[in-house]
């Protein structure tokens, strides 16, 4: 099922049968007032090597989680792009989204539509705990450009932007895992990134908060307060830059 909320599309890449992120992502989503639709194709047990050739090559090239995680965004790049959509928020379904998630949405929909933005990828997630310098921030605005990403759990993404990787996928392919595909793209000029400050999502796989799907690390009080003490630390650090 796929429902507009405030003239906005969502995804939620999801691994059918883990209901635990179903009804963490169904939360979150009711929270933000968002609806979403899940995009379920591409599990591991449903790709061969007629499916990964079309879009990879090399170590991605085999059935892993990283190529099951890629599949299903492309597989997101597809539905915007025959679906018309101007712009889609796209989210791993383990993302924590910020209480004023909503709110700052909508500024940072203003703010493009105001610079006349195109062509991009705006990083909405902290989790790489990396951050707009505090010496390039300016009062009023959200959105920075950069060269690089910050992981791919939770970002807006518009139709060009997913055209034009659509695009190189088609001629060239990928051996790399989504998020340093995003870099790649941004290398070669296919897309532009901005980040957004402040953040307002962060992966809760990698913060402690929920068990990842793609390793063996457990959510515990250790994990999530060794975190959160980064996220201090780097916070600072950055503000100082």
């Amino acid at each position: 099922q796929l429902l507009l909320i405030n003239n906005m599309h969502v995804f939620v890449i999801h691994v059918k049968g883990v209901d635990h992120r179903l009804k963490h992502m169904q939360q979150e989503l009711v929270k933000a007032n968002l609806s979403a639709e899940f995009i379920l194709e591409g599990d591991k047990h449903e790709l061969n090597s007629g499916i990964l050739a079309n879009y990879f090559t090399g170590k991605m090239a085999v059935v892993s989680n990283a190529s099951s995680c890629a599949y299903k965004h492309i597989k997101a790049y597809e539905e915007i792009v025959r679906m018309e959509l101007p712009e889609a928020i796209i989210f791993e379904d383990d993302i924590y989204l910020d209480k004023h998630f909503s709110e700052k949405l909508q500024q940072c929909k203003s703010e493009i539509k105001t610079r006349q933005l195109e062509n991009y990828i705006i990083s909405l997630e902290e989790t790489s705990l990396r951050y707009v310098k505090g010496s390039k921030r300016k009062k009023g605005t959200l959105l920075y450009p950069n060269s690089r990403g910050r992981m791919a759990g939770a970002y807006l993404v518009d139709y060009k932007s997913a055209s034009n990787m659509l695009a190189d996928l088609a001629q060239n392919k990928t051996d790399q895992a989504i998020d340093w595909y995003h870099n790649n793209c941004i290398n070669k000029q296919i897309i532009n990134m901005f980040w957004i400050h402040p953040t307002i999502a962060i992966q809760g796989s990698i913060s402690g908060r929920l068990d990842s799907t793609i390793s063996n690390r457990r959510t515990n009080y250790f994990r999530i307060s060794s975190f959160y003490l980064q996220r201090w630390y780097k916070k600072i650090l950055w503000g100082l830059r």
